[in-house]
C-alpha cells in the first residue's frame, strides 16, 4: 500500500514539476469550484462558476489542451450569459459553438470527453435550476473528470473529484431543505 501511495505522489509530484504555473492555476480554480458548487444560491453558483471556467481555462492553455482550453472558454461565456439570460436560444448559440470547437480542435478522442462535459453544463445553466440545474452540472463533472485523468491534469483531476462531493453534497442539502419546507 506504501508503495502505491508513493507512487501516486511521485507522479503529481513530476507532473506539478513539468509545468508549475499550470499546475498552480489548476489548484486556484480549484478553491474557486468548491466555493461555487458549495453554493445553495443559483445565481452566485453561475456566478462563481463563470470565475472558475476562466481560471481552469487558462490552466488548460498553460498545459497545451486546447479543445479544453476553448470548451472551458466558451463555457465561461455561457455561464456569465447564463446569470442574465435564460434562453434556450442563447442556449443553442453556445452548443453551436461546442460543436464548432469539436470540428475544429479535436486532438484526440479524449477531447469529446471535455466537450460533452460543457455541453452537460450549457443545458444546465440555460434550461434548469435547483437540484436539476446542480445533477446536470454532477454530469457535466464526470465527463470533465475523465477527460482530465486521461489528460494527466492533477488540479483539474482533483477539482472534478472535489466537485462531485461538494455538488453531492449541495444537492442532498437542497433535497433536505425542500422536504423541511413540504414537512412545514
Amino acid at each position: 500500500m506504501f508503495d502505491f501511495l508513493a507512487s501516486i505522489l511521485l507522479s503529481i509530484t513530476h507532473l506539478f514539476a513539468q509545468n508549475p504555473l499550470g499546475q498552480s492555476v489548476g489548484v486556484l480554480a480549484m478553491l474557486v469550484g468548491v466555493t461555487a458548487f458549495s453554493q445553495k444560491n443559483d445565481k452566485r453558483l453561475r456566478q462563481l462558476l463563470t470565475v472558475f471556467t476562466l481560471l481552469i481555462a487558462c490552466h488548460f492553455a498553460l498545459m497545451g489542451w486546447w479543445a479544453a482550453t476553448l470548451s472551458a472558454l466558451v463555457g465561461t461565456a455561457r455561464n456569465y450569459a447564463s446569470i442574465y439570460v435564460r434562453n434556450t436560444k442563447v442556449m443553442l448559440f453556445f452548443m453551436g459553438l461546442l460543436v464548432l470547437i469539436a470540428v475544429l480542435r479535436m486532438e484526440s478522442w479524449v477531447n469529446i470527453l471535455a466537450i460533452l462535459g460543457a455541453a452537460w453544463g450549457t443545458w444546465g445553466v440555460f434550461k434548469e435550476s435547483g437540484i436539476r440545474l446542480r445533477i446536470f452540472m454532477f454530469l457535466g463533472t464526470i465527463s470533465w473528470l475523465s477527460h482530465n485523468l486521461l489528460v494527466g491534469s492533477i488540479g483539474g483531476s482533483i477539482i472534478e473529484t472535489i466537485f462531485l462531493f461538494v455538488n453531492g453534497l449541495t444537492i442532498w442539502r437542497l433535497m433536505q431543505d425542500r422536504h423541511r419546507e413540504a414537512g412545514a
